[in-house]
This record gives structure tokens, C-alpha cells and sequence, in this order.
């Protein structure tokens, strides 16, 4: 095989190392990719020579006509970029990772938006997970009602038996839609308070834990502790905090 491309046989040359850096590093690296594991896939032995460009030489004026012609196509050629996945390598050694390469490697990561994690989750995958023993009992039972529209919401409160002022149930009084699962979890105004109440509930515990904790080393500093009590001193000391209250704001 011929080539005039010096670029072509770097990259044959360095075929393993650009594998163990998993092509972070490389320009246009799925056709680097798919390259490299078509000559992986050759049963024979594959010899390449340079040979210098434009200079006559039959062959390679023959492909650099065949170049030029494929760029005047209305319709581009079908290239198979996707050889078995038995061919390729994927990932990075982290025997040879330096800062850099990790750095490229979460930019490509951000700019292709976490492709890689996108994974429709199969019907299978989700009635499994909700019968995990890690979650509770009453957590797997809720989430087995809700899986199966047995909860009573929404259309539920409709049905003919029930009197007029059980089907009022039905509507969301705050914006007047029908109250089922998928608008009590993410469409519902009233959603918005409930997520701040749990916010100041959470702060609450926070902050009561934290002063719990200081009355108890307030405690430490009785003398009948001896020498195990804290110094009298101790609220002086940089750093410690001596209390806090609901109302100071954060970074206080």
C-alpha cells in the first residue's frame, strides 16, 4: 500500500499509543477508529510506503483524480465507520492519563451533552428496580400503585358511582386540570410550595442538629470532666461557631 501522507503513517506508526489514550488526543478520531481496526482486521501482513506527492507518480496522480472527482458528487459515498466492536478499543489507559487528556476527555464528555448516558431504560430494567429489598417496603408498594393507575387520582374520582362532590376531587384546584400522578410530581403549581416547605424543613433539622451539638460541648466544659473537659476558653478559639438561628441567612 501507497501513500503520500505523512499525517497516515504517523498515525499507523503510533496506532497503539492512540488507542491507550483513547483518541482524546487525536483529530477526527472515529476515522482513526474505524482505520486502525480495518487493518486489525486483515489476515495478512499489510506493508505501507510513502511516496512523494505530485510528482508523477502513476498511482498516486490515479487517487489524488479519484479525490478530486469524489468531491464533485452530488451524493456522498456510503464509508462504513462502524467495524465489530471486536476490532475496536474503547476507553483510556489510566496508566498513561495526565491532566490534560482527562481535561479533553470531559470536555468532549459536556460538549456531546452525556450522549453516552442516555439509555432508554427497558420495561424489564423498570419493573425490577422498583422490586429492589434496598428500598422499602411501602416504598416499593407505592411505586408498584403509581406503575399501575391504582392510586385514587385523577380520572379515577370520574367514574359514574361516585357522587358529584367526590368527582370534584378529580380537578386540581389550583389550575384546574385533572390531578393525576404526572401533574401532582411535575406539573402543579402547588409543587413549587411544597419543595420550599421541605427546603425550610431541611434547613430546620440542619441547624437544630448543629446547635445540639454545640450545647453539648458547652456541656464538655463543666470542671467535673476534669482534664477531659474542654478549655473555658473554647468559644474564643478561630473558626468555632458558638450558635445559629432560623433566621440567619446562609453565608452568615
Amino acid at each position: 500500500m501507497e501513500t503520500d501522507s505523512k499525517y497516515v503513517l504517523t498515525i499507523l506508526k503510533n496506532s497503539t499509543k492512540l488507542e491507550d489514550e483513547g483518541f482524546l488526543n487525536s483529530s477526527n478520531p472515529k476515522i482513526i477508529k474505524s482505520t486502525i481496526a480495518s487493518f486489525r482486521a486483515r489476515k495478512t501482513q499489510t506493508f505501507v510506503k510513502w511516496v512523494k506527492g505530485h510528482n508523477g507518480h502513476p498511482r498516486n496522480e490515479g487517487a489524488d483524480d479519484m479525490a478530486k472527482r469524489a468531491t464533485q458528487k452530488e451524493k456522498a459515498s456510503y464509508i462504513n465507520l462502524n467495524p465489530p466492536k471486536e476490532l475496536l478499543v474503547t476507553g483510556a489507559k489510566l496508566s498513561i492519563m495526565t491532566q490534560k487528556l482527562a481535561y479533553i476527555g470531559i470536555l468532549q464528555w459536556k460538549r456531546s451533552n452525556g450522549e453516552m448516558q442516555r439509555r432508554r431504560t427497558t420495561t424489564e430494567n423498570f419493573w425490577m428496580s422498583i422490586r429492589q429489598k434496598d428500598l422499602e417496603r411501602k416504598t416499593r408498594e407505592f411505586l408498584y400503585l403509581v406503575t399501575h393507575d391504582a392510586h385514587w387520582t385523577g380520572t379515577h374520582w370520574l367514574r359514574p358511582s361516585m357522587k358529584p362532590e367526590l368527582q370534584q376531587r378529580a380537578i386540581c384546584n389550583a389550575c384546574g386540570v385533572i390531578e393525576d400522578f404526572d401533574h401532582i410530581h411535575g406539573g402543579t403549581q402547588q409543587l413549587v410550595i411544597s419543595w420550599d416547605v421541605a427546603t425550610n424543613e431541611v434547613r430546620n433539622k440542619w441547624i437544630q442538629m448543629v446547635n445540639t451539638r454545640l450545647d453539648l460541648d458547652c456541656r464538655m466544659t463543666l470542671p467535673r470532666y476534669e482534664r477531659k473537659a474542654l478549655p473555658e476558653d473554647w468559644t474564643t478559639l478561630s473558626g468555632v461557631l458558638v450558635g445559629i438561628t432560623v433566621d440567619m441567612e446562609e453565608g452568615e
